[in-house]
This record gives structure tokens, C-alpha cells and sequence, in this order.
């Protein structure tokens, strides 16, 4: 098959690290694939000693194949539909990354005009009661993002979901079960490895043999409660564990999320290491002891499928969770701790039971990789987004 995957976004978000890892499997198995994306800004704002570090040659391969749309994206879209309208001749359908607005109007040409077969990965839950119930984006923005995540799915030859819930959702619009295909985000086998060495990132940042606990995440200012809560929770454990370190890798509205973690006076208990490159995460991973992931219980998270926990599962690491949505999936069974009761004190007893216990951790760790080498890797979950296409294009046969 013959893949374009389309994307409103960079190669640096997890959006696009999704498609990636999917289209790097795909390749392996003969597939000829292709990317359309948004070009990374070289004013872009990033910080931290790790920002510089190059990539593996293994993503520069794939990023090679990115054709980048012409900016201003917004203000250029009769320009990019033409663009897209001539990359999409030599490719049998197109792989999109969600209802995004622009995208879907771009992708009206080449399905309408040139009879593409147009594939929805569903990401999100963007619509009333998910993203824009509680973003900082105004009214038009909101009313889009809504709207088109109504309509273009029952458009779509097949809809790829990252989770249960959305996989539902697509069945109450009146989708056919059997155009509905649920793929969560994984990990890339090539670039995680539970055997690379974290002692660089210790070093790096003077960590010595301090218990770590690891927040790869995203800061955005709008999820604030999850933050207070991870917070809250490093304030718990220190009181018993005073050298207790939490690292965290990400960018984003750090400056307001800092300014609470001062407020609790434990700054001195926190590491923030900036901007890492993906080709670098694995060795984050491997500096931490106990790795976090804490979400609120809304319908907004309850239907994401968070990427970096599948990458947490594949160096072994024990994972400390909300028992929300996906998480559920991916650490029941011993896999992780799952906390259901959402107090900060709660969360902090679980890390601290872990950070005594190097056994617990091992064994916890060892089921998580088990896990995700079976259900997770990109090469798995490639094959099932080959049904997705192959229904997608099942469907042009039919008409």
C-alpha cells in the first residue's frame, strides 16, 4: 500500500511521533510511505541541557520523508491544498491525525476531486465535555474544533481510535463497527530499550544515587490540577523520603507550574531538564527509579491513550498511574500501581512503597515490558492499521 499520513502539527509532538513509529514499521514491511507536517519553528523557545542532542539516524530516515506545508499554515490553506492535492497522486490513501479544522478542509480536494481514501486517527476527545471544555481557546476556535469532530469522522472510509471510549463514540455516530479500528499509542522498538543506561542524565544533572521519579509530560497550564496533584504528592513523599527527586522533561507553561512547586518549598526537590528529543527520552527513562503519570478523572483523559506511559512499560520501569481510562488497560494485572483514589496522599504511599522496595520495582517492571513488547510496539499495532487501510480501501472497491 501507498500511505500519506497528514498532519496539522510538527515532527516533535506525540501526534506526529504517533504516525512516525506507526509509518517505520509500515516501511519495514514494504509499504511506501510519506508525511505531510508542519515545518519546527528555528525560533522555537526550548530549553534545557538536552535540546541539542541529535537524533538517531533511524528518525532522521523518517523524517526525511516529510514534505512540510507552507507557512503561514492558516493563512496559506488554497496553497497547501494544491500541495497536497500533487503529493497524494502517488499514494493510495491518506492517514490523518484527527477532525483538526484546517486539515479537514484541506482534505476535501483529494477526497471529493481525486477519490482519495481518507483513514481518521482519532486522538482526542476535542468536542464538548473533552478539550474545549476547559482549554484556553476562544469561542470560533472552540465551535470548530467541535463541529468538525462531529461531521468528519462519518465521512472517513475507516476511523482509526486510540481508545475504547472514542472507539464507542464512533459506534453511537452510526459508524459500522467494522470501519472502526482501535490502535493506542506505543512505543518504538528500535529507540526504547530496557538496557540503556540512565547514569549520563544522572550525571548530567548532579543526581547521584538519589531516588528519582520521573514526569515526562506536556505542561500545560490548563491541566493545573494534575500538576498540583503531582506536586502535592512529591511534598507527601519527601516528608518521609527528604532526598526524594522528581525530574520532569517536557516544555510548556513552566514558569506558572514552578511558582507552585515554590509555594510548597520543595524546589529544591525538583529537576527540570527542558526540552528532550525523543531519540533521548529512552535515557531519561532509564535515570528514574519509579516513573508517574497522574490524570484527572474526565472524559478528556479517560479517551486519550498517553504515549509516554507504553514508553515507561518498555525500559521496565514501574509506573505509578491514575486508574483512568487507558491506564487501566495498559498497568492492570501488575503492571503498574494504579491509585483509584485520587488524593495526593494516595499517589505519594504508592511511590514510597515503591522506593523502598527494589524488588516491587523489578517485578512490577518486568510485567510492564512484558506487556508492552506484546501489545505496544509500533510493529504490532502496525499491523493493525494495515486492516484499517486495507477496509479503507475495501470501501473505494465497493463503489
Amino acid at each position: 500500500m501507498r500511505i500519506l499520513f497528514v498532519n496539522h502539527l510538527k515532527p516533535t509532538t506525540a501526534s506526529f511521533l504517533r504516525q512516525l513509529g506507526l509509518g517505520k514499521e509500515l516501511s519495514t514491511c514494504g509499504h511506501k510511505v510519506s508525511y505531510m507536517g508542519r515545518r519546527p519553528s528555528t525560533s522555537a523557545k526550548r530549553q534545557g541541557k538536552l535540546v541539542d542532542m541529535a537524533p538517531r539516524q533511524t528518525d532522521q530516515t523518517e523524517l526525511g520523508r516529510v514534505t512540510y506545508w507552507a507557512e503561514p499554515f492558516e493563512e496559506l490553506i488554497p496553497f497547501n491544498m494544491v500541495k497536497l492535492m500533487e503529493k497524494c497522486k502517488n499514494f493510495d490513501l491518506i492517514h490523518v491525525n484527527k477532525s483538526f479544522p484546517l486539515t479537514s478542509i484541506l482534505l476535501l480536494a483529494p477526497k471529493f476531486l481525486a477519490g482519495k481514501r481518507i483513514v481518521l486517527d482519532w486522538e482526542d476527545w476535542d468536542g464538548i465535555g473533552g478539550y474545549i471544555s476547559f482549554a484556553r481557546k476562544h469561542l470560533p476556535s472552540r465551535f470548530a474544533l467541535g463541529f468538525f469532530e462531529e461531521v468528519v469522522p462519518k465521512s472517513c472510509d475507516s476511523i482509526i481510535t486510540v481508545s475504547r471510549i472514542l472507539a464507542k463514540r464512533a459506534e453511537k455516530m452510526g459508524i459500522a463497527l467494522d470501519k472502526i479500528f482501535y490502535i493506542p499509542n506505543g512505543f518504538d522498538g528500535s529507540l526504547f530499550d530496557e538496557k540503556i543506561s540512565g547514569q549520563r542524565i544522572r550525571n548530567m544533572f548532579n543526581l547521584g544515587s538519589k531516588p528519582i521519579i520521573l514526569l515526562v509530560s506536556a505542561l500545560h497550564a490548563y491541566e493545573g490540577a494534575n500538576f498540583t496533584k503531582i506536586f502535592d504528592c512529591l511534598h507527601h513523599v519527601v516528608k518521609t523520603d527528604p532526598d526524594a527527586t522528581l525530574m520532569i522533561a517536557g516544555q510548556g507553561d513552566v514558569e506558572e507550574i514552578m511558582r507552585y512547586v515554590e509555594s510548597l518549598g520543595i524546589r529544591k526537590n525538583v529537576v527540570y531538564v527542558g526540552y528532550v528529543p525523543h531519540a533521548i527520552i529512552p535515557e531519561v527513562i532509564a535515570a528514574a527509579d519509579v516513573a508517574v503519570h497522574i490524570l484527572s478523572d474526565n472524559v478528556y483523559f479517560r479517551s486519550s491513550s498517553p504515549m509516554v506511559v507504553p514508553e515507561y512499560m518498555a525500559m521496565g520501569k514501574a509506573v505509578v498511574a491514575s486508574d483512568v481510562g487507558e491506564l487501566n488497560t495498559m498497568l492492570k494485572d501488575g503492571a503498574g500501581i494504579l491509585v483509584k483514589d485520587q488524593s495526593s496522599k494516595a499517589y505519594g504511599e504508592a511511590i514510597l512503597k515503591l522506593l523502598s522496595d527494589p524488588e516491587a520495582r523489578r517485578r512490577i517492571g518486568e510485567t510492564a515490558l512484558a506487556r508492552a513488547k506484546a501489545d505496544y510496539s509500533y510493529k504490532k499495532l502496525a499491523k493493525k492499521a494495515e486492516m484499517a487501510y486495507s477496509k479503507a480501501l475495501e470501501s473505494r472497491a465497493q463503489r
